[in-house]
């Protein structure tokens, strides 16, 4: 008699010992915290639905909002977890009174005062 074989499957839905994590958004991506090879990615949380008795195991993760990384999900992320600076506390835009652009994994967003909008922000004594 021959033995079986088993082989693992990333994007499979069953985390097997070799992977940390299972997609569950049509397949196994890159840059949305669950790599294509089933492996955590930095710069993210991730927390997995373990459905028993059967074994469709799926990972949501999110990227760590206010860590200064922009990372897939999120739209602005300044490097500050309280919401005076910028960026929205949750990481989803800009504060009214502020314009943000810019940010990846290795550099935070750059957030400006809008001055002259009616917003008196943080760092504004007036506004007209």
């Amino acid at each position: 008699m021959t033995p079986t074989i088993c082989t693992e499957t990333c994007g499979d839905g069953i985390i097997t010992v070799s992977e940390q994590c299972e997609d569950h958004d049509g397949g196994p991506n890159s840059y949305d915290g669950c790599s294509s090879t089933c492996q955590k990615e930095l710069y993210f949380t991730c927390n997995t639905l373990f459905d028993d008795p059967f074994p469709q195991d799926f990972t949501t993760c999110k990227g760590v909002c206010g860590d200064g990384r922009l990372v897939f999900g999120e739209i602005c992320d300044d490097g500050t977890p309280n919401d005076n600076f910028g960026c929205k506390p949750d990481c989803t835009g800009s504060l009214p009174g502020f314009s943000c652009t810019g940010g990846s994994t290795i550099a935070p967003s750059t957030c400006t005062e809008i001055c002259g909008d009616g917003i008196l922000t943080i760092n504004e004594d007036c506004e007209d």
